[in-house]
């Protein structure tokens, strides 16, 4: 989805600068990982930007 509005559509594109699947797609190419690695690394971080964790940052190897 534009995972920005909620909408629950993962291809939909709001605007030119929405985050959809193409965009996890991406940057885990550019990343050398999967997707789901992708999204859950972004789930933990979203989770320590909003105060729900507590866990420390990962340091890549």
């Amino acid at each position: 989805m534009c995972y920005e509005c909620g909408c629950n559509n993962t291809m939909t594109t709001m605007s030119g600068d929405s985050i959809t699947e193409i965009t996890f797609q991406r940057a885990a190419k550019g990343a050398g990982i999967t997707v789901e690695q992708a999204k859950r690394a972004t789930l933990e971080l979203l989770k320590r930007e909003l105060g729900e964790s507590k866990e420390p940052y990962a340091t890549r190897a």
